[in-house]
């Protein structure tokens, strides 16, 4: 699924740390960092690259995110 909803990408990565902490509620899905790919798409001068970024089990990104990418968590996060 491709999506650049923040808020759905925000939403996966709680499912996964409800998964790894137990507190999923029985009627949902649960969901493992293996479960997700979350690939960055950017362009520049030498064409397009694409980024993977790695999610650890507490549903935290591994790999720092691009600038511009999830803006309204950093300023959840460093305000």
């Amino acid at each position: 699924m491709e999506t650049h909803s923040e808020a759905h990408h925000a939403r996966l990565l709680r499912r996964i740390r409800e998964t790894t902490q137990g507190e999923l509620p029985p009627v949902l899905l649960d969901l493992a960092p293996d479960n997700l790919s979350v690939i960055y798409v950017e362009s520049g001068e030498g064409g397009v690259q694409f980024r993977p970024l790695r999610v650890d089990a507490d549903g935290e990104f591994i790999d720092r995110w691009p600038k511009g990418f999830f803006e309204e968590r950093a300023e959840e996060l460093f305000s």
